[in-house]
């Protein structure tokens, strides 16, 4: 089928985007429209990340607003041509630039220019898909035909912003800071755009304990081996396989009913992806491998204290990482574990509440979305 009328835009695209820009990365807010194409051209190299920065923030301002009657094909066209494309040629190159740059920072300074990069081409990828399109793209063949074309033509742009989330968030592992405030909302941003396995930062989806209750034996606070949490909270960021393993070994041994959690949990993920590349090369949350909760439900049966969590986090993690075709057992099973979870500990009732509905609502959904 010949999509003749996709041609201007399709072909502003194309150039624009022609040649996969290399890997870095950080995209930026939209300020205000009508962003000015001189002064991206006159941008000099940056001596720093924080100049890199500014510069990606920079390429990452709105693009001039169409102003011509709603859906008309000639004035689209027009602007595709007149306006738009001539915004984003020189962003598209001076992002290359960018790109060549923030490989040349030190390890240190790295993670933050290639923050910087991911952040622009995710915007940049908002920005092309935000464009408005001629009325006769309401049919539903040429609408399905312009928005396939539209995803290969952007294909390089994403890949552009995974390798520069990677050099960010592989780089802030290495430095061993956790920067939850940057990287769990770089990581949705990645997860929701790039990622097959769709899951929210393990912190924010589980129940860990912070405040410690109880430390067997222990007459004042209770001290963790080590530095137990902060190591198991970097597991969970970073999806660290050889963190887990340090939790375990600290906590070999210790029948501190808080240690014994800890070290459940990273049993229990341990099983999953072991790095980052891992979490987000897995085509959907199936090949997680997380519902290996037989650490966390033999801790729970112990009773006591954190056992309503460890259940509450065992059921969580079976509804997040279900396998390939679950029957509507697998989920009314995890409702019932939630249930139990808030009997163990009332102060998890609510979230229990919320989260047996939504294991109900799975379960009832199966018929609908499994094969026989």
């Amino acid at each position: 089928m010949r999509l003749p009328k996709l041609s201007v835009l399709t072909l502003v695209l194309l150039v624009a985007c022609g040649g996969a820009p290399k890997p870095a990365s950080t995209a930026a807010t939209a300020p205000p429209e009508g962003a000015s194409t001189k002064a991206v051209e006159a941008m000099q190299p940056a001596s720093d990340a924080a100049a890199l920065v500014q510069q990606y923030q920079l390429l990452g301002e709105r693009p001039p607003g169409y102003q011509g009657p709603p859906g008309d094909q000639a004035s689209l066209n027009a602007y595709y041509k007149d306006v738009f494309g001539p915004w984003l040629r020189p962003r598209i190159a001076k992002g290359r630039q960018l790109d060549d740059q923030v490989v040349k920072l030190d390890e240190a300074a790295r993670p933050e220019g290639a923050r910087a990069a991911s952040l622009y081409y995710f915007g940049l990828i908002d920005t092309l898909r935000a464009l408005p399109v001629p009325k006769s793209f309401d049919d539903k063949a040429l609408g399905d035909a312009y928005t396939g074309s539209l995803e290969d033509t952007i294909a390089p742009l994403k890949r552009n912003a995974r390798n520069a989330a990677f050099v960010a968030l592989e780089g802030y592992e290495k430095l061993g800071e956790l920067h939850a405030d940057i990287v769990n909302p770089l990581f949705d941003r990645m997860s929701a755009t790039v990622g097959g396995a769709r899951i929210r930062a393990l912190r924010t989806e589980l129940v860990i304990p912070n405040e410690i209750r109880n430390c067997k034996g222990t007459p004042g606070p209770c001290i963790l081996p080590g530095n137990m949490l902060a190591v198991l909270n970097h597991a969970m960021m970073y999806w660290s396989g050889p963190k887990y393993d340090q939790v375990m070994a600290m906590g070999e041994g210790s029948e501190q009913p808080v240690v014994m959690f800890y070290v459940a949990l990273a049993q229990t993920l341990s099983h999953g992806p072991r790095t980052l590349r891992q979490y987000f090369d897995a085509g959907n949350p199936t090949e997680l491998e997380l519902r290996h909760v037989e650490s966390l439900v033999r801790f729970a049966e112990r009773g006591g204290d954190y056992a309503g969590t460890a259940l509450f986090d065992a059921a969580m993690l079976r509804v997040l990482s279900p396998p390939a075709r679950p029957a509507a057992r697998y989920f009314e099973d995890a409702a019932v574990m939630f249930r139990k979870s808030a009997t163990l500990d009332p102060s998890l009732a609510e979230r229990a509440r919320l989260a047996e509905s939504e294991a109900q609502a799975l379960a009832r959904a199966v018929p609908s979305v499994v094969s026989p």
